[in-house]
């Protein structure tokens, strides 16, 4: 039994965890933001997207404690098993983007797509890490090894590169699903996951050599943004921008992170009763 010193200690120094994810995410949603000011996107649709992402990493995991199958021991081998756990984690953020390309008006350009999936991903990260990492709050675990080291910005960037491929359907005229292009997004995506968590684990973890790749994957995003927006212009006749109404002020962003924390509270209560039905 834990002394009501160390369980305050360890309270602390999870909200501590906690607060600096929550700024370290803000700043990248920020910037996502600020990607595309000639047609930027709705305020509340990237927050739902926020949300989905949030969602995305609460049902996988309830899915992961309940259906053998998906935790990938079957294939034996532990790099076949992490692999198989970061394509699966691909999958459900690429299925929220689906839906958002279907049902938000406001996605009505190749670019839509990354920044989409960005905060799709960014919420799929901040759950893994209040729910995963938030439990080595005892640990003497550095913010900058964690961020960089694991889910922010990598889940974003994985994402991102999958939403690229999603946002380009948005230049098909018929605007039909083209699975190849989804296809080739998932795949992609799954395979710079899988690469990242190999070389962390190859690397023991090495922040220089994460952080390396991180930045090459980051060059790679930019990239695929320059395109999309060029591709969005290029045919910009095939696109029907929205002109947004009665947009909320730009600093209502930041308050979806507040809300989001107690999103991620509320799922990981819920895991948090499920764990026991199956064990």
């Amino acid at each position: 039994m834990m002394g009501l010193n160390q369980q305050v200690h360890l309270l602390g120094n999870f909200v501590v965890m906690v607060t600096d994810l929550a700024i370290i995410n803000a700043l990248i949603v920020l910037a996502i933001y600020l990607i595309d000011r000639a047609r930027p996107e709705p305020i509340l649709d990237l927050t739902k997207a926020f949300f989905y992402g949030v969602t995305a990493g609460g049902l996988l995991v309830l899915l992961i404690i309940s259906i053998d199958f998906l935790r990938g021991e079957w294939l034996g081998s532990p790099i076949l098993m992490l692999s198989w756990g970061n394509f699966m984690e691909e999958l459900f953020k690429l299925v929220p983007l689906l839906i958002i390309a279907r049902s938000f008006k406001h996605f009505d350009e190749p670019v839509d797509g990354i920044i989409y999936a960005a905060f799709v991903g960014s919420g799929f990260a901040l759950f893994e890490d209040i729910a995963v990492y938030g439990q080595l709050a005892n640990l003497k675990m550095g913010i900058t090894r964690i961020v960089v080291g694991r889910s922010i910005p990598g889940h974003v960037l994985f994402t991102s590169i999958a939403g690229y491929f999603v946002g380009m359907m948005m230049l098909r005229p018929d605007k039909k699903w083209d699975i190849k292009l989804i296809i080739y997004g998932l795949l992609l995506a799954s395979l710079s996951h899988i690469l990242f968590n190999l070389i962390a684990v190859l690397s023991g973890q090495s922040i220089i050599v994460v952080g390396i790749y991180s930045l090459i994957l980051s060059g790679v995003v930019y990239l695929l943004i320059r395109k999309a927006l060029r591709a969005g212009t290029e045919h910009d006749f095939n696109l029907r921008a929205l002109e947004l109404e009665d947009e909320p002020k730009g600093w209502y962003m930041l308050l979806h992170l507040t809300a989001s924390i107690g999103y991620i509270i509320i799922w990981m209560a819920i895991i948090g009763m499920t764990i026991p039905w199956f064990n």
